[in-house]
């Protein structure tokens, strides 16, 4: 059949191509996203952020702790608040302190 008609009947003449599922896309995306900016903030701050010593590390090792605290309340209908809270205790009495890095005068 001519090329007009396989625009008219819907059928596709060209090459095949392989689908990609969007949440492949997504994550691959998304991990390139994070990794590249760790290894910038690493150019930048220097070994401050790399884990488990620096306070960079430490500060960002509580905000996500925090956050995983606040939604696992939610589910259970109690504050997001009260998660933080609990999440901050724990890291702090974790053995091997996984804050370490966080100055005494904080």
């Amino acid at each position: 059949p001519s090329r007009r008609a396989s625009r008219v009947s819907g059928t596709n003449a060209g090459p095949q191509h392989w689908a990609v599922p969007p949440f492949v896309t997504t994550y691959t995306g998304l991990a390139l996203l994070v990794g590249l900016s760790w290894l910038s903030a690493y150019f930048v701050l220097g070994k401050d952020i790399l884990p488990p010593a620096g306070p960079v590390w430490a500060t960002f090792l509580i905000w996500i702790s925090a956050h995983v605290g606040a939604i696992l309340c939610t589910f259970v209908k109690l504050p997001k608040l009260l998660g933080m809270l609990v999440a901050g205790i724990v890291l702090k009495n974790i053995p091997g302190d996984p804050v370490q890095g966080l100055p005494g005068s904080w």
